[in-house]
């Protein structure tokens, strides 16, 4: 609509100029357009005869024996006088003629019956034709410079939208669009530039991803490597009969089973992780009491935590917290946390655990004023194959608990994140009461 409205006003413009620039041009051609008829009066001596006169015409009264009695506007000697004959020659419209002729009566104010002869050039005459002409010529270069206009205005943004989009193809995706253009455009721009920032974003994801998983490989192999090698080389050295002494054989067979059950909780962890991140895998929640599943779990690490002279400290409700909850899934979780904060801190830590119910969800905290978390590991804690230690020694575990941990959280609808402050390392999961 904006761009109809500025053609029309455009127009409309160019009109009122040329009406400006031919305002004789224009009055000339009416003043040929003028008849006998339309300009015969009684008091003939008051007919304004300059514009006439200026253009070459001639204006000529007649009494009743058709002498010129009045020319242009001044009396005559009556020396001229038009036969009928010539009076009717002049009448007709001939190709020879250089005058157009018109003839009106004129009645005097006396009463005497007058005539009154009107001559234009007919050199003149045509001059409509040649003003539409004209107009027509003006509006055919506004109609060629408004397309011209309007094409560059539409194909310079399409030129543009398709570069883009040929260079996204190319897997450019930080490609943007950047173009002033009528409505329609700029709102094709934005949604364009959104989607290319979706895509970006998609992109880096991905490569993010791709990129843990290889590391998460390499991780994997490095902590498989690490025991199975040890496995080969204490049972190779029994094979051959290396190790005569039963004190030696009891000991080597006794690494083997060690690092044997390294191997096989790395391998139950990552079978949990994948089985955690696969949505087609079942997961089956039941609703239970929340509270009592956490004082047994409780109960199970009171001694380890009391062996490493640790002090565990439980805040549950005694009432029941209704929940729908994995079971097996949420002990790995909650055990993983209690299982880090175990491993992780010196002698001497309290370690608690505290459990909200609020109405729309119920929040688990396991703090300690321990050791803390470098600042360097908080961004990737949760991330597989990260240690606290930072270590890659199959004694600092598996590297995967706290994956293991927000996975399972997060099957349950809620989250799991990291909060230090003022000494305390907490661990704040939130579970919502109702979950699709």
């Amino acid at each position: 609509m904006k761009t109809y409205l500025l053609f029309a006003l455009t127009l409309g413009a160019i009109n009122i100029v040329g009406v400006l620039l031919m305002g004789n041009w224009l009055e000339t051609g009416a003043s040929f357009q003028v008849s006998a008829a339309s300009i015969v009066r009684p008091d003939y001596q008051n007919i304004p005869t300059e514009r006439i006169t200026t253009l070459g015409g001639q204006l000529d009264v007649l009494d009743e024996q058709r002498r010129v009695i009045f020319r242009n506007g001044r009396p005559t000697d009556l020396s001229e006088r038009y036969t009928a004959e010539q009076l009717l020659g002049r009448l007709y419209d001939r190709p020879d003629q250089s005058h157009v002729y018109t003839l009106a009566p004129l009645q005097t104010l006396d009463g005497k019956p007058y005539s009154l002869l009107l001559a234009m050039p007919k050199q003149h005459s045509n001059f409509y034709v040649q003003l539409n002409l004209v107009l027509l010529l003006l509006f055919g270069i506004a109609v060629y410079i408004y397309s011209r206009w309007t094409a560059r205005r539409i194909t310079e943004p399409l030129e543009k939208i398709a570069k883009t989009i040929t260079r996204m193809r190319d897997g450019h995706y930080g490609e943007r669009m950047s173009f002033v253009s009528n409505y329609e455009f700029n709102l094709i721009q934005d949604h364009f530039n959104e989607m290319s920032t979706h895509l970006e974003r998609s992109e880096l994801e991905n490569k993010k991803l791709m990129h843990s998983k290889q590391q998460m490989l390499l991780d994997l192999s490095h902590d498989l490597k690490t025991p199975v090698t040890t496995i080969q080389g204490y049972a190779k050295a029994l094979h051959l009969g290396f190790v005569d002494r039963p004190d030696r054989q009891e000991r080597y067979l006794k690494m083997i089973y060690d690092k044997s059950v390294v191997v096989t909780a790395l391998v139950d962890d990552m079978f949990q992780l994948a089985m955690l991140d696969s949505e087609e895998y079942p997961f089956a929640a039941q609703q239970g009491d929340f509270a009592e599943f956490l004082r047994h779990i409780a109960i199970e690490y009171i001694e380890p935590f009391e062996s490493k002279g640790h002090e565990l400290v439980v805040e549950i409700p005694s009432g029941k917290i209704l929940l729908s909850f994995h079971a097996n899934s949420m002990y790995r979780a909650v055990s993983n946390l209690l299982s880090n904060a175990l491993m992780h801190n010196p002698p001497g830590t309290v370690v608690a655990v505290e459990l909200i119910d609020t109405e729309q969800a119920v929040r688990l905290h396991i703090s300690d004023n321990g050791s803390g978390i470098p600042e360097a590991l908080r961004d990737v804690l949760f991330d597989p194959f990260v240690r606290g230690d930072e270590s890659r020694q199959s004694s600092g575990g598996t590297g995967l608990g706290l994956a293991i941990a927000r996975k399972a959280i997060e099957r349950h609808g809620g989250q799991l994140k990291l909060v230090s402050d003022h000494g305390r390392t907490s661990f704040q999961a939130v579970i919502p009461k109702s979950h699709n």
